[in-house]
């Protein structure tokens, strides 16, 4: 898949049904992401989507989601020429901070069909 878009662009905190590797073509993303085993902190209300859709909106508090004061995170950028493996059910929030194209992977040799088992919404 590719991805093109302006700077600012987010895809809210999500997990995916894949493995990923995710490749920075054009520009830099900034990627926030939480193991798996965070998923008890990160409200999964919505199928892969968690009901917090921006993790550094200025307008969210503790106060509505308490369980996020102790999710562990790492902040990555990725710049041109980059790729980073996102395991399947890891979950991330991407934001651009340019003009970006990204392209993901998910055509590995073993089998990468982690949706064909997951529940549908």
């Amino acid at each position: 898949m590719m991805w093109i878009g302006p700077a600012g662009t987010l895809t809210s905190l999500h997990h995916d049904l894949t493995n990923n590797l995710i490749a920075q073509v054009v520009g830099r993303k900034r990627l926030l992401v939480l193991p798996a085993s965070e998923v008890g902190k990160l409200y999964n209300n919505l199928h892969v989507f968690s009901e917090i859709s921006d993790l550094e909106h200025p307008a969210l508090t503790l106060e509505q989601f308490p369980r996020l004061e102790h999710a562990r995170f790492t902040e990555v950028t990725l710049l041109p020429g980059e790729m980073i493996f996102m395991p399947l059910a890891w979950w991330h929030q991407v934001r651009s901070i340019d003009f970006s194209v990204t392209i993901t992977y998910t055509n590995f040799r073993w089998p990468n069909d982690g949706y064909r088992d997951f529940p549908s919404a």
